[in-house]
């Protein structure tokens, strides 16, 4: 039998399923797009339960990737919603030709595919985003460490000279997991990396024309954190709502998440609540994903009408944490990934496509799925226990792509291979 999904801490809660094992499930507000809306009447939607690994309510591809017409294979890295397609960004896996492996690019949601990156251009590119308009990549330094961020905005061809240095960390490095945002004009980064009291990874990068220039700011001085041997940040969220930037940081006695109203200039800091990986910011509430227990989401509600309010510890609740971690686990076993589709392209119809990655804490390799309709509900989709997995994330869906599919992609720790399975997202079908 399927689980509910339940509030931390309390019990089992029964279930509606139909004949063939889907959820019933209840819907109790509305919202959604890029404007807060007001509650709708309360609906009721069936979502496709999972049944098994090798299905998770879902059609499996073969192995998840596209080929070009020149034969390379693609593993995809990025999917946005691009005017009324999709836009997808893939390095090269395999080719007839090394002449033929970089990135590329296909604005038509995978049906033609054009390279924009040569390999060997840039040292061990990765972590690729777009805004649109720009696609940054992330880059190795002479240190063999992720501190440079090159963007390109002439995305018709691979000239190298097409590429632009753009930021270079002043502090720790940049995550392959967490720790960027993409929101319209507005991208961020933040700094990730090994605690260095000296020089603590604590800055963020702010660019407000689509990722072309970028802005350092310091988002805790040394002097203010309470323990510098153990402080770096984690994830960063534009929240075009409120004008308002989130971030988050660890680890131990520096855990907390800060809002910024005047572009980081002066943070309010909300300390010993969140250490949050995955910070994602709706219409009528802020999601801060797993980096403490419980695990799961916790929630900041906003007041529309107050759209500047200051918020305290006293407003972070908890609001999702599965079946998944039975009360008497102590220690925390999954972490919240960052999809690697924008979440625009997620939330601007409604029901959403929202996906989740919880990624295991530990060396158990297990890794998790959870999607919602509305941002206050959640349900797992998908669940890998092999204890294989290492660095799972996801990539979609897209709310143009009339399939939804998405991309989870792993490295096997046994087999020492990068893996990619295609996936469906299950429908919200919306019952009157």
């Amino acid at each position: 039998m399927y689980k509910a999904v339940r509030p931390y801490g309390s019990k089992s809660l029964p279930i509606e399923q139909d004949e063939n094992g889907a959820l019933l499930v209840t819907v109790k507000g509305g919202g959604g797009g890029n404007e807060p809306s007001e509650p709708k009447e309360p609906t009721t939607v069936i979502y496709p339960s999972p049944a098994s690994f090798s299905k998770h309510g879902a059609t499996v591809a073969e192995e998840g990737v596209f080929t070009t017409a020149d034969g390379v294979k693609l593993r995809i890295n990025y999917a946005g919603n691009l005017g009324d397609s999709v836009e997808l960004l893939g390095f090269a896996t395999t080719s007839t030709h090394s002449s033929l492996m970089g990135l590329y690019r296909s604005v038509d949601n995978g049906v033609t595919w054009k390279r924009i990156l040569r390999h060997g251009h840039l040292t061990a590119p990765s972590q690729v985003i777009s805004s649109g308009e720009v696609v940054l990549v992330t880059a190795r330094d002479d240190n063999d460490q992720y501190t440079e961020v090159w963007m390109s905005d002439t995305l018709d061809n691979d000239d190298d000279e097409n590429w632009t240095k753009v930021i270079t960390a002043s502090s720790g490095h940049f995550s392959p997991s967490y720790g960027k945002s993409v929101r319209r004009n507005v991208v961020l980064y933040t700094t990730y990396g090994d605690k260095d009291a000296l020089n603590p990874p604590r800055h963020l990068y702010i660019s407000r024309d689509f990722g072309r220039t970028f802005v350092e700011k310091e988002v805790r001085a040394i002097a203010d954190m309470p323990d510098a041997n153990h402080f770096h940040l984690h994830d960063c969220e534009y929240d075009p709502f409120t004008d308002r930037i989130w971030v988050s940081n660890g680890d131990r006695d520096n855990s907390a998440i800060q809002f910024s109203d005047d572009w980081g200039e002066s943070w309010y800091v909300i300390s010993g609540k969140s250490q949050s990986t995955n910070i994602i910011a709706l219409p009528d509430r802020i999601l801060l994903g797993t980096d403490d227990k419980p695990d799961g989401f916790k929630v900041i509600y906003k007041n529309n009408l107050l759209p500047k309010q200051i918020y305290t510890e006293d407003d972070v609740e908890v609001l999702y944490a599965p079946l998944l971690n039975e009360d008497d686990i102590s220690h925390l076993r999954y972490v919240a990934n960052n999809n690697q589709t924008r979440i625009d392209s997620q939330i601007d119809t409604y029901p959403y496509n929202l996906v989740a990655v919880f990624n295991g804490s530990d060396t158990t390799g297990v890794s998790t799925l959870v999607a919602s309709p509305d941002g206050k509900q959640f349900y797992p989709i998908a669940n890998d226990i092999s204890g294989m997995m290492l660095l799972a994330n996801i990539v979609g869906p897209c709310s143009n792509d009339p399939e939804k599919r998405m991309w989870w992609q792993w490295f096997d720790r046994t087999e020492q291979t990068n893996y990619t399975k295609q996936f469906n997202y299950p429908k919200w079908i919306v019952m009157k």
